[in-house]
C-alpha cells in the first residue's frame, strides 16, 4: 500500500472561532475578571463553560458560598433546600469532601491566580496594578479567616505552593495593604476614591485592615484593638457616607439592597459592591440565591 505525501499549507493557521477566547492578553478584561470572580461563575452566563471543573457551578459563586459558610453554621439562618452540602452546613458537620467549601475554596484561588498572571504581565500600571493587589489581599484575607493555613502563591506556577500559616498570611495581607494604601515604599498606589462603581479604592483596603485588626488575636496571637479602631476610623471620616434617607416607600437601609443601589444615593455607603444584574452577568449564586432561597418554591 503506498501513501500519498500531503503537506498542509497554513490549514492550521485559523483563528479562535470563541470570541470568549483571545491569543493576546487584554489587561483590561483581564483586571475585569478579577473582580468578576466574585459573581460570575464562568463564561456562559449562569452556567456552562466553568471556571472550575467537576464542581456544580451554581454553587461555586463566592457571595453564597460566603454566605453559607458564614451564616447557615450559625443560629442566624437555615436553609431547607437539598442541595448537596446544605445539611452538613446546617449542622456543622462538614469534612474536606463537602462539595461547597471545596468550590468556596477553589473560587479564591482562582481569583488569586487571575490576580498573579495580571501582576506578572502588566508591570507599569500602578493604580491598576494597586487594584490587583487588593483583590489578591481580599481573597487571601477570606482563606486566613475560613481556612486557618493554606497554600500561598505570588505568581503562578506549576510547582506545589508552600504552605504558610495563618499568622503568615495575616502578616502578608497587611503588608500589601499598607502598600497600596501608600504607607509603604515601591508601592503601587490605589486612587483616593474610586475610579469607578465596583473598583476598590484607598478606603476599601482601610476597611480590610480594619477588619482583619479586629480579629487578630484570632489569626496571630496578637491583639490590635487600637489599629482595628484608627483605620475603622479613617473609613467613618472618609468620603462615603451613611444613607441616612428612605425613597418612596422604601427606607434607607432597603435602598442598599435594590437594583439601582449605584445610583439611588446607596453609592456613597457601599465601599465595593460585588456588581451583578440579570442581563450582563448572569449567576445563580449572589442575589438570586439569597431572593430565591427566602421564596416557596411555589
Amino acid at each position: 500500500m503506498k501513501f500519498k505525501n500531503i503537506t498542509c499549507v497554513g490549514d492550521l493557521d485559523v483563528e479562535n472561532i470563541n470570541p470568549q477566547q483571545v491569543p493576546d492578553l487584554n489587561s483590561d478584561a483581564l483586571l475585569n475578571k478579577i473582580y468578576a470572580n466574585m459573581v460570575v461563575t464562568g463564561q456562559s452566563g449562569p452556567a456552562g463553560n466553568g471556571d472550575i471543573d467537576d464542581i456544580d457551578e451554581g454553587t461555586s459563586n463566592l457571595v453564597r458560598q460566603l454566605w453559607n459558610a458564614n451564616e447557615l453554621t450559625t443560629d442566624e439562618a437555615h436553609c431547607v433546600w437539598g442541595d448537596p452540602g446544605i445539611p452538613e452546613f446546617n449542622h456543622n458537620s462538614w469534612s474536606d469532601t463537602h462539595p461547597m467549601m471545596q468550590a468556596l475554596y477553589y473560587r479564591f484561588y482562582f481569583g488569586i491566580t487571575l490576580a498573579n498572571e495580571y501582576l506578572a504581565q502588566v508591570p507599569d500600571d500602578s493604580q491598576k496594578r494597586a487594584e490587583a493587589r487588593f483583590m489578591r489581599a481580599l481573597y487571601y484575607s477570606y482563606l486566613m479567616d475560613l481556612f486557618g493555613n493554606v497554600p500561598f502563591m505570588t505568581t503562578v506556577s506549576i510547582e506545589p505552593a508552600p504552605q504558610y500559616t495563618r499568622a503568615e498570611i495575616f502578616n502578608f495581607v497587611e503588608s500589601e495593604l499598607k502598600a497600596i494604601i501608600g504607607e509603604a515604599e515601591s508601592a503601587d498606589v490605589l486612587p483616593e476614591t474610586r475610579a469607578a462603581y465596583g473598583r476598590a479604592d484607598k478606603v476599601a483596603a482601610e476597611m480590610l485592615l480594619a477588619r482583619i485588626y479586629l480579629n487578630a488575636q484570632v489569626y496571630t496571637g496578637t491583639a490590635r484593638w487600637q489599629d482595628a479602631k484608627d483605620y475603622a476610623e479613617k473609613v467613618i471620616n472618609s468620603s462615603y457616607s451613611l444613607v441616612t434617607a428612605g425613597k418612596g416607600a422604601y427606607s434607607a437601609y432597603q435602598l442598599l439592597f435594590m437594583g439601582d443601589n449605584d445610583a439611588n444615593g446607596a453609592q456613597n455607603e457601599i465601599i465595593l459592591p460585588a456588581i451583578h444584574d440579570g442581563v450582563r452577568t448572569q449567576t445563580w449564586g449572589g442575589s438570586l440565591f439569597l431572593i430565591a432561597s427566602t421564596n416557596n418554591g411555589d
